[in-house]
Protein backbone atom coordinates (compact mmCIF):
# COMPACT_ATOMS: atom_id res chain seq x y z
CA UNK A 1 0.00 0.00 0.00
CA UNK A 2 1.22 3.23 -0.65
CA UNK A 3 2.03 6.26 1.76
CA UNK A 4 0.03 9.75 1.84
CA UNK A 5 1.97 11.95 -0.66
CA UNK A 6 -0.12 15.10 -1.16
CA UNK A 7 -2.99 16.93 0.86
CA UNK A 8 -5.25 19.60 -0.92
CA UNK A 9 -7.47 21.86 1.92
CA UNK A 10 -10.83 22.95 -0.76
CA UNK A 11 -14.58 23.82 -0.55
CA UNK A 12 -16.38 23.07 -3.05
CA UNK A 13 -18.19 26.44 -3.60
CA UNK A 14 -14.74 28.03 -5.06
CA UNK A 15 -13.64 27.65 -8.46
CA UNK A 16 -10.06 27.70 -8.08
CA UNK A 17 -10.65 24.81 -5.58
CA UNK A 18 -12.62 22.88 -7.98
CA UNK A 19 -9.83 23.39 -10.34
CA UNK A 20 -7.64 21.71 -8.65
CA UNK A 21 -9.64 18.79 -7.15
CA UNK A 22 -10.05 18.53 -11.62
CA UNK A 23 -6.33 18.78 -12.20
CA UNK A 24 -6.05 15.71 -9.36
CA UNK A 25 -8.64 13.49 -10.26
CA UNK A 26 -6.46 10.48 -11.22
CA UNK A 27 -4.75 10.16 -7.45
CA UNK A 28 -6.72 7.66 -5.23
CA UNK A 29 -7.36 8.45 -1.57
CA UNK A 30 -4.06 5.95 -0.76
CA UNK A 31 -1.95 9.27 -2.19
CA UNK A 32 -4.17 12.00 -2.06
CA UNK A 33 -6.44 13.47 1.03
CA UNK A 34 -9.07 15.69 0.03
CA UNK A 35 -9.93 18.13 2.84
CA UNK A 36 -12.99 19.91 2.87
CA UNK A 37 -11.88 22.18 5.32
CA UNK A 38 -15.40 23.97 6.34
CA UNK A 39 -16.27 20.20 7.41
CA UNK A 40 -13.00 19.53 8.56
CA UNK A 41 -10.69 22.34 9.37
CA UNK A 42 -7.35 22.26 10.37
CA UNK A 43 -6.09 22.59 14.22
CA UNK A 44 -3.62 25.13 15.43
CA UNK A 45 -0.67 21.92 15.08
CA UNK A 46 -1.09 21.19 11.26
CA UNK A 47 -1.92 25.23 10.44
CA UNK A 48 1.74 25.86 11.92
CA UNK A 49 3.10 22.88 10.02
CA UNK A 50 1.82 23.93 7.35
CA UNK A 51 2.91 27.80 7.74
CA UNK A 52 6.68 26.50 7.87
CA UNK A 53 6.09 25.04 4.29
CA UNK A 54 3.87 27.01 2.28
CA UNK A 55 5.29 29.15 -0.23
CA UNK A 56 5.23 32.87 0.77
CA UNK A 57 5.55 32.03 3.87
CA UNK A 58 3.01 32.28 6.82
CA UNK A 59 1.53 35.11 5.58
CA UNK A 60 0.27 33.59 2.80
CA UNK A 61 -2.00 31.28 4.80
CA UNK A 62 -4.79 34.14 4.59
CA UNK A 63 -7.14 35.40 2.04
CA UNK A 64 -5.96 38.51 0.82
CA UNK A 65 -8.89 40.65 2.49
CA UNK A 66 -8.27 39.41 5.37
CA UNK A 67 -4.01 40.34 5.27
CA UNK A 68 -5.24 43.88 3.93
CA UNK A 69 -7.49 44.11 7.19
CA UNK A 70 -4.78 42.51 9.97
CA UNK A 71 -1.89 45.21 7.88
CA UNK A 72 -4.47 48.50 8.35
CA UNK A 73 -4.66 47.75 12.18
CA UNK A 74 -0.77 48.70 12.25
CA UNK A 75 0.57 46.55 14.71
CA UNK A 76 2.79 43.80 13.87
CA UNK A 77 1.55 40.68 11.99
CA UNK A 78 2.80 37.12 13.27
CA UNK A 79 2.18 33.91 13.10
CA UNK A 80 -0.01 33.68 16.03
CA UNK A 81 -2.01 36.45 14.74
CA UNK A 82 -2.82 34.70 11.67
CA UNK A 83 -3.26 31.77 13.14
CA UNK A 84 -5.83 33.01 15.72
CA UNK A 85 -7.83 34.62 12.43
CA UNK A 86 -7.73 31.12 10.50
CA UNK A 87 -8.87 28.92 13.52
CA UNK A 88 -11.65 31.65 14.47
CA UNK A 89 -13.60 31.64 11.03
CA UNK A 90 -11.69 29.18 8.46
CA UNK A 91 -13.64 29.28 6.02
CA UNK A 92 -13.60 33.72 5.63
CA UNK A 93 -9.86 33.85 6.27
CA UNK A 94 -7.77 30.49 4.92
CA UNK A 95 -6.40 30.71 1.77
CA UNK A 96 -6.98 28.05 -0.98
CA UNK A 97 -7.20 25.82 -2.74
CA UNK A 98 -3.87 24.60 -0.43
CA UNK A 99 -2.11 21.85 -1.73
CA UNK A 100 0.65 19.83 0.14
CA UNK A 101 3.04 17.35 -1.11
CA UNK A 102 4.73 15.84 1.99
CA UNK A 103 7.64 14.21 0.20
CA UNK A 104 9.17 17.76 -0.31
CA UNK A 105 7.89 18.64 2.05
CA UNK A 106 6.12 22.49 0.20
CA UNK A 107 3.00 23.85 0.05
CA UNK A 108 1.54 26.05 -2.38
CA UNK A 109 -1.84 28.51 -2.50
CA UNK A 110 -2.82 26.74 -5.83
CA UNK A 111 -3.64 30.43 -7.45
CA UNK A 112 -3.15 29.77 -10.35
CA UNK A 113 -4.38 25.78 -9.65
CA UNK A 114 -1.27 25.18 -12.39
CA UNK A 115 0.99 25.87 -9.15
CA UNK A 116 0.02 21.96 -8.25
CA UNK A 117 2.06 20.95 -10.95
CA UNK A 118 5.05 22.61 -9.65
CA UNK A 119 4.81 20.02 -6.39
CA UNK A 120 3.79 17.14 -8.41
Amino acid sequence: MNQLKYTLYFIPECSKCRGSLNLLEKFDENLLKKINYVENPPNEEELKKISSIIDGGFTSLLREDSLKNLQKENTEINLNRVLKLILNDPKSNLQRPIFINWEKNLAVVARPVEKINDLL
